[in-house]
């Protein structure tokens, strides 16, 4: 039985030969920008904040939890909808997730935001915040103490 083009099995003369021919241009995956990184970073830190997964954040904003792990990791940019969207789920203003210079990437590390990404930082964030003034002060000495300590 022959076959043609457009039917299942088909062979076309020459359709490898030009396939090893032609200059395909595959999208190579790209490095995300420093402000990509600096958004996800932001993202992840508000999700923290919130206490939210990244299956929650996912499912309220209908998409997959790996979809937000890339936007955390700086890896795929996201587009201002889908950013709306999760600033929406994360009660924040689109606004909070960008670089604070306004100029593209921010000057230098924005290491409030680094820590708050971290998970374990996180979590030093949220008992902090429980604390009353003076016990806050009293943490910050022993923090202080203990750093200075662990850098020797």
């Amino acid at each position: 039985m022959a076959t043609g083009p457009g039917k299942a099995g088909a062979k076309v003369a020459g359709a490898l030969m030009g396939k090893a021919k032609m200059n395909l241009n595959v999208a190579k995956p790209r490095a995300g920008t420093p402000v990509d990184v600096h958004i996800g970073r932001r993202i992840r830190a508000a999700r923290h904040e919130a206490g939210l997964s990244q299956t929650a954040l996912a499912e309220a904003c209908g998409i997959t939890f790996q979809q937000i792990q890339k936007y955390e990791n700086g890896a795929n940019r996201c587009a201002p909808g889908r950013l709306d969207q999760i600033a929406k789920a994360l009660n924040r203003p689109v606004i909070s997730f960008f670089p604070a210079n306004g100029a593209g990437a921010p000057a230098g590390t924005d290491r409030a935001t680094e820590m708050a990404a971290d998970h374990y930082g996180s979590e030093i964030i949220e008992a902090f915040l429980r604390l009353t003034t003076e016990q806050r002060s009293l943490m910050r000495d022993v923090f202080m103490a203990v750093a200075e300590v662990m850098k020797a």
